[in-house]
């Protein structure tokens, strides 16, 4: 209950961070996704429920302190995670860093897919401009920033590899 606590208050920040500083960060209209960043290491580390639990929970609270349809984010973020703690729940040992990247900028595309399907402005407009104008940049930041946090002391202390994903050793929350 203890890790439970300090991951939803971890994330709690990652999301004040995210809306506090995103219009700072902002690139040509081109954000990183702090939230979905954070979801994935979740996910990596502790397997699917957690990471299920935390990308819906920060997704809508995410969704309800921005402007536009309720339940994007949830629903993108949350997807991402079952279908990568599935991956995380079949394998042993750890992530090195290229499949982090790798995963991190999958992840990204198809959070940038979601989006743009299912909110008004990637909707209304051409769907082929919309992926060119945000959702390959909105990767490459998000990549970006995800490097950064992955090589940041704070990423690494004490968890040995980059993020170990040992199915045999996690704990299991109820």
């Amino acid at each position: 209950m203890n890790e439970l606590l300090r991951i939803l208050l971890i994330g709690s920040g990652i999301l004040l961070i995210q809306v506090g500083t995103g219009p700072l960060l902002q690139l040509f209209d081109v954000r990183p996704d702090f939230v979905l960043i954070y979801t994935l290491l979740v996910t990596l580390r502790h397997g699917r429920k957690i990471g299920l639990i935390i990308g819906f929970v920060f997704g809508l609270i995410l969704d309800l302190l921005s402007v536009g349809p309720i339940g994007v984010n949830a629903l993108a973020n949350s997807t991402l995670a079952f279908w990568i703690g599935i991956w995380v729940d079949n394998r042993v040992g750890s992530v090195a860093m290229g499949w982090w990247l790798f995963l991190l900028a999958g992840a990204s595309l198809v959070h940038g897919i979601f989006i743009g399907f299912l909110s008004p402005q990637g909707a209304s407009s051409d769907i082929f401009r919309y992926f060119l104008r945000f959702v390959i940049p909105g990767t490459i930041y998000t990549l970006i920033a995800g490097l950064l946090w992955a090589i940041a002391p704070m990423g690494t202390r004490s968890r040995g590899p980059l993020v170990p994903a040992n199915t045999r050793g996690r704990r299991q929350y109820k």
